[in-house]
């Protein structure tokens, strides 16, 4: 078996972003230790718990035995149950119930706790069928379908368990009024006319030589990292969607960096699959107890899928990683982070996984700059490149002055950095760069709005200043971090700019006749007009938005961004302090009608002097 113990040359050559083929096989060692732990683990608790339901099973300790003779006569396969990466997220869950399970009641959305335990046996009677040996037992139903994890789902009804038989080849799943026999092989190779029997679907892309496979996994229950969920079988014209669109993004990988995509390919085994969601806001999700998995909603296009491949990549090297090696000490560094990226104040350790998942995705398109790409395709890679590098550098700069790094932790920030920094010296187009600097801006200012609370004292007074007709003062620093409203993805105006540029008839179109268009519901004429170039218009739009709903936050951040070159005294204020501009103006609006304009209350703390 391959140890998983990580040399610092190897360390080092993840910290920089990258990897080899023996550095992956040792976070996949890791990971198999790991889960053997877990799993032994969860038989002894199981064992040990009396667990109201499970008796309906045979006693966890003859699922480990299963197990043993399935590894005996075929090693390969029951590791391939094992490294099934839907296994961790069912383990890891697993053992937090029994862990806490007289502490309190168990949250609504949890299974019954017999069912979770029993889900023991459906790994065993799995690894049983793989390996070829015999099995009789139980195993539990999720929504109506029995589920053998890696191989594939019975829908049988409306039952809480059915029994399983393998015998002489065949697997028999047996319940009243219910009997499903399928071949007991390979996953592959398992066909079946039983309209009942739903074998995992396999998707391979090939360009160059070089092939990626990955299940595209609708019927593990623990394919959702955050709840189980049941089977929800695709239909085949979303299958086929996935094939293109994974084909597509294949052929990107390989030819943009072929040695990588092939150890990309070693590394991400199953992608679960979301519906799709907004343009230009692809979500995606990993987790370290799922080691090879992906969640991702359908992509636009094959670009995108690329990616958001490589993006979730890094988060699966990285979860390996911290599995075996502490890169920081949570407990040590308990502020909150502006991310670029997310909408919420983030922890250290959301630091550490960001930065090291946009290096990658920084990294991703300047390869794209190199492929020789035009017109369009050219501008947006000069466009992602440009923000990711710059929005991934100012996170780098938070995080390495974080008291929580530990020294291997400050290692890995310094390779990290030395690999940003690398790419902050790549010239850029100037056109790309200013609007990669909008979108930063944008977001940052948003963040601040939402998230950063003035001195409540300090405001009275600047408000009584202003009604007082006095000079500003220079407001305090706003450092109190609250929770404040969650905004999913980088905003309307992010996406826009990305329209202008792959598809500006669409821009257009909103400009001028105000459509709807999907995936731009949340926009506005001021969105619309800021994007196009027409500032004046932006900004009387976001000023007769904020008087009709002074709480929609994107609108101040807005008038900001349309005011750059017409009143920028004013803008500066909007963009770089915010909090303070909505804090002052709702205490004037509160009490003065019609309240002040917003950029003139803006501008006036633009002037500020040295506080009294």
């Amino acid at each position: 078996m391959p140890r998983h113990r990580l040399s610092f040359d190897q360390f080092d050559l993840l910290a920089s972003g990258g990897a080899d083929a023996t550095t992956i096989d040792a976070l996949r060692a890791g990971q198999r230790s790991r889960r053997r732990l877990l799993l032994r683990t969860i038989v002894d608790m199981a064992t040990a718990t009396p667990i109201e339901g499970a008796d309906a099973f045979p006693p966890a300790q003859a699922a480990w035995h299963v197990l043993e003779e399935a590894e005996h006569r075929d090693p390969a396969a029951c590791d391939d149950i094992l490294m099934h990466p839907q296994f961790g997220t069912w383990a890891a869950r697993t053992l937090l119930r029994l862990r806490t399970i007289n502490t309190g009641p168990d949250h609504p959305a949890d299974p019954p706790l017999w069912l979770e335990v029993g889900h023991l046996h459906a790994i065993a009677a799995s690894a049983a069928a793989r390996s070829g040996i015999r099995y009789s037992g139980r195993i539990p139903v999720h929504g109506g379908y029995a589920v053998l994890p890696g191989f594939g789902a019975a829908h049988v009804g409306d039952h809480e368990t059915v029994a399983v038989e393998i015998d002489h080849g065949v697997l028999h799943l047996s319940g009243p009024a219910v009997h499903v026999a399928v071949p007991a092989a390979v996953p592959d190779e398992v066909t079946s006319t039983d309209h009942r029997w739903h074998p995992i679907r396999r998707l391979t892309a090939t360009a160059a030589g070089r092939s990626l496979t990955v299940t595209l996994d609708d019927l593990d229950p623990y394919r959702d990292f955050r709840d189980p969920q049941p089977p929800a079988r695709l239909p085949p014209e979303e299958v086929l969607d996935w094939h293109r669109l994974l084909t597509g993004a294949w052929e990107i990988l390989v030819a943009d960096d072929p040695d990588g995509a092939e150890l990309l390919a070693a590394t991400v085994t199953s992608v679960v699959p979301l519906p799709a969601s907004r343009r230009f806001q692809t979500f995606s999700a990993t987790s370290a107890e799922a080691f090879g998995s992906v969640m991702i909603s359908l992509p636009e296009d094959a670009t995108t899928l690329a990616v958001t491949l490589e993006h979730e990549y890094q988060h699966i090297k990285l979860g390996g990683l911290l599995h075996l090696v502490q890169l920081a000490i949570p407990t040590l560094d308990t502020a909150t982070y502006y991310a670029p990226w997310r909408g919420d104040p983030r922890p250290v350790t959301g630091l550490v996984q960001g930065v090291y998942a946009f290096l990658g995705v920084t990294r991703f398109w300047q390869r794209r700059r190199e492929a020789g790409l035009s017109g369009a395709a050219a501008e947006l890679a000069d466009l992602e490149f440009a923000h990711w590098r710059e929005q991934t550098w100012d996170a780098h700069a938070a995080l390495r002055g974080s008291p929580a790094l530990t020294a291997l932790g400050q290692r890995w920030s310094d390779r990290v950095g030395a690999q940003l920094a690398r790419l902050r010296d790549v010239p850029v187009d100037a056109g790309a760069a200013a609007a990669a600097r909008m979108s930063a801006t944008d977001h940052r200012a948003g963040w601040r709005l939402r998230h950063l609370a003035p001195d409540s004292s300090e405001a009275d007074r600047l408000s009584a200043a202003w009604a007082a007709g006095q000079p500003a003062w220079l407001p305090p620093p706003a450092v109190t971090v609250t929770d404040g409203p969650q905004v999913r993805g980088l905003g309307p105006r992010t996406s826009l700019s990305r329209l202008r540029i792959v598809d500006p008839a669409a821009l257009t179109r909103l400009r001028d006749a105000h459509d709807d268009l999907e995936g731009f519901d949340d926009t506005t004429a001021a969105d619309v007009a800021l994007i196009a170039g027409d500032d004046a218009t932006a900004a009387d739009h976001y000023r007769a938005e904020i008087t009709k709903c002074p709480t929609w936050l994107s609108r101040w951040t807005g008038l900001g961004l349309a005011l750059r070159r017409i009143r920028p005294e004013a803008a500066a204020a909007l963009l770089s302090q915010p909090e303070w501009v909505y804090a002052v103006w709702h205490r004037l609006a509160a009490r003065t009608v019609p309240a002040p304009p917003p950029d003139d209350v803006a501008a006036w703390l633009a002037n500020a002097r040295t506080a009294p």
